[in-house]
């Protein structure tokens, strides 16, 4: 009779732990699906844009897009935006407001960060200067749009920050040597909230 009990209990803290260990895993899956779900609805709000975004292979929570030198201009050896570069934020902004700042997907960003990149040329010091700069001459251009609402502005300012990474991380051309001019170029990072913060929301 007491082995017979013994069993009964050892079976039963068994189907116990195997039922936790499913539940578990369950939980796991569907938090999982819902920060993919949040990554896919932002993909989707920032189309249109006329550059091009990629969810990053690394990292699941994060968006990136390059905007190259061409479109993003500035002084040579500067962070003074030129005439073309104002332009083109000009229309970035506010489409990035439209897609970030409004319906659901606004609640699930966590960040958006402004990353300056230079090339090579010149001193390690003059380069992570350089592109601290640049990427602050972006946030402080785009933040002073007159075509954002207030409500738009205060979502991006609160939204985003600024980092310059120098010439550490280099653009490589298929020969292995650098390409100077992709090097020399500001991203945008659109990082979204993992799936504990989105539950913790609820």
């Amino acid at each position: 009779m007491a082995n017979n009990t013994s069993f009964s209990l050892v079976d039963l803290a068994i189907s116990l732990m195997v039922i936790f260990i499913l539940l578990f895993v369950a939980t796991i899956h569907n938090m999982g699906k819902s920060t993919e779900t949040a990554r896919e609805q932002l993909m989707k709000a920032l189309q249109g844009q006329n550059i091009g975004y990629e969810a990053s292979s690394t990292d699941p929570f994060t968006v990136k897009s390059v905007i190259p030198d061409d479109k993003l201009q500035f002084m040579n050896n500067k962070a003074e935006l030129l005439p073309a570069g104002k332009e083109f934020l000009d229309l970035f902004i506010v489409k990035e407001a439209q897609a970030v700042c409004h319906g659901a997907i606004k609640n699930k960003i966590q960040a958006i960060y402004i990353v300056g990149h230079a090339n090579s040329i010149g001193t390690d010091e003059h380069n992570l200067k350089l592109s601290q700069e640049r990427a602050l001459a972006v946030m402080m251009y785009a933040l002073n749009n007159k075509k954002l609402s207030e409500e738009e502005r205060n979502c991006l300012f609160e939204l985003i920050s600024v980092n310059g990474r120098g010439k550490r991380e280099p653009v490589l051309k298929q020969n292995g040597s650098e390409d100077l001019i992709k090097s020399r170029r500001v991203e945008i990072i659109h990082r979204v909230k993992t799936a504990e913060e989105l539950q913790h929301q609820k």
